[in-house]
């Protein structure tokens, strides 16, 4: 066995950064399935069914949820140390650093979790902005002290906090590790397929397939965690018909396994299929009524399938409450649905003032997150309220003189004032700054705005909101049908594109120009 893993070393690491993976029947194939087993630990379908539920929740930004679903697991595996761990991930995304600590704090001391204890401290404190610096010089001592001597399953654990924080890179070192010194572990293989899901680099993406094969090649093996990673394969490949295939398997082993369901929803949307993505939402909600992607979905139905206002009225007093309840701390998950569903309704005044709620409750749990103030700025100009919004888009020059988005919020109020003088003051700023920040859709449509507003000749004004459709229509390109893809096109700003379009077009059509017989005026 030896003399095997030194082959197999290598094999498969044949550069210094990179992990670079044979074929599976190259160097699986000396190995009996008793060797594997004796690895790799069997868990029942309900225990990868709890494993799988944390994983997923606490990687999609719903750390309450994590939270909450682990306490009530927690009777079932209260010896297991790595409940703990991702209790203590899961609160500390949450902000709550106190409890994260204190979990860690129990199981620091043992071998196989010091490690992913002490980096995930570090982690979690340097989130703080006024952190015990002297406090995280010992963790790190710590580290170094730990590192020379850390077993596989120690560097995987850390791995597997540092992915869970979204620090990918990072997690990708200990993973590397971690598959060195056992290549034959499922978990290893299948975390490590996980990170390269996550990367940037799309020749990573790709092959990110091979770390979810079975190395035991047991096609009876039923794995969750690796079907769920490859359906993902298969969505960013944007082959929806095989992540449906590997998501029903899930769906039908693991019949109240809640993220396979909201994964399907997702991905028959992404299919154009409406309906029975509704249906699918109608089955997340029955096992587990707060569902937030459900109830985010019902609404984008009612929106921008049927139109149905009035029905969307209550079903945002339906998302709030979910909110409420799944994720009250979250801010992200408040600003993010607030920020969506403001520039699909129509400008709705009733579903906005709905919607400035949650945006004033991200505020509120994040006051010194500029995005939050952009978010809550942009929803009072949808209503309207221009000097209250120019207030909330000033508090970002607070934090960051150079606040891009909240320049472009006071410009835009400044428009709808009529403080042209000024409007241009801060335009002119922003053009200079484009060779550094790049040109933006929205630098473009305000600049079209004042031109008309000035005065300016038809086609300067036609070419800047040329500029500005183009350079928006870029953000959708290599998106999916989805939650974000919507978000991205932001129906609310190519309406008043084109609304900017008609104010020049001209209020007769040309004397030369042919119309259909059935379009001319009868006499």
């Amino acid at each position: 066995m030896k003399y095997y893993y030194r082959d197999c070393l290598a094999y498969i690491f044949q550069t210094d950064s990179h992990l670079v993976c044979a074929p599976r029947s190259t160097f699986f194939s000396t190995v009996t399935n008793n060797t594997i087993n004796n690895n790799v630990p069997v868990m029942s379908l309900k225990e990868q069914e709890f494993w799988a539920n944390l994983f997923y929740f606490i990687r999609e930004g719903y750390p309450h949820h994590a939270v909450e679903y682990a306490e009530k697991e927690q009777k079932k595996y209260s010896t297991d140390p790595l409940v703990k761990l991702h209790l203590a991930i899961a609160l500390g995304n949450e902000g709550k650093l106190q409890d994260c600590i204190k979990h860690f704090s129990e199981i620091k001391e043992n071998e196989e979790y010091a490690l992913s204890c002490y980096v995930s401290l570090v982690t979690m404190s340097k989130r703080c902005k006024n952190y015990d610096s002297i406090a995280v010089k010992q963790y790190e001592a710590k580290i170094r002290e730990i590192r020379r001597h850390a077993s596989d399953m120690s560097l995987y654990y850390t791995a597997l906090c540092l992915f869970l924080c979204q620090k990918y890179e990072k997690a990708r070192d200990y993973c590397e590790k971690a598959l060195k010194a056992n290549l034959l572990c499922r978990e290893i293989l299948s975390l490590n397929g996980w990170i390269d899901l996550m990367s940037k680099d799309e020749n990573l993406q790709k092959k990110a397939i091979r770390y979810f094969e079975d190395p035991s090649n047991d096609e009876e093996a039923l794995n969750l965690q690796c079907l769920m990673g490859k359906a993902k394969y298969f969505q960013i490949c944007n082959s929806v018909t095989s992540a449906l295939d590997k998501i029903n398997i899930a769906v039908v082993h693991f019949p109240t396994f809640l993220p396979a369901l909201i994964e399907k929803m997702k991905l028959q949307l992404g299919a154009q299929d409406w309906d029975q993505a509704m249906d699918t939402s109608q089955r997340c909600l029955s096992i587990e009524r707060t569902c937030v992607d459900a109830i985010v979905f019902q609404l984008l139905y009612l929106l921008c399938k049927t139109g149905d206002r009035n029905e969307g009225k209550r079903k945002v007093d339906e998302l709030a409450n979910s909110l409420d309840t799944s994720e009250p701390f979250s801010a992200e998950i408040y600003a993010r649905n607030s920020r969506l569903f403001s520039t699909l309704c129509g400008r709705e005044q009733t579903i906005l003032q709905k919607l400035c709620k949650l945006a004033e409750k991200a505020l509120s749990l994040a006051p010194t997150d500029s995005r939050y103030a952009v978010n809550m700025g942009r929803i009072l100009v949808l209503q309207d309220r221009s000097k209250e919004a120019i207030r909330h888009f000033q508090m970002t020059l607070e934090t960051s003189d150079s606040s891009v988005t909240g320049l472009q919020g006071i410009i835009q109020c400044q428009l709808v004032q009529g403080m042209l003088s000024e409007a241009g003051t801060q335009l002119e700023f922003l053009r200079e700054l484009e060779p550094t920040i790049g040109k933006s859709a929205e630098l473009s449509f305000l600049s079209a705005v004042l031109a008309r507003k000035q005065g300016a000749p038809k086609q300067q004004v036609v070419n800047l909101l040329d500029e500005a459709f183009e350079l928006h229509s870029k953000r959708c390109q290599n998106l999916q049908l989805g939650f974000d893809y919507f978000e991205a096109l932001n129906v609310d700003f190519i309406v008043q594109l084109v609304k900017e379009y008609l104010y020049q077009a001209p209020q007769q059509p040309p004397a030369s120009m042919w119309l259909p017989g059935a379009c001319r005026r009868q006499e």
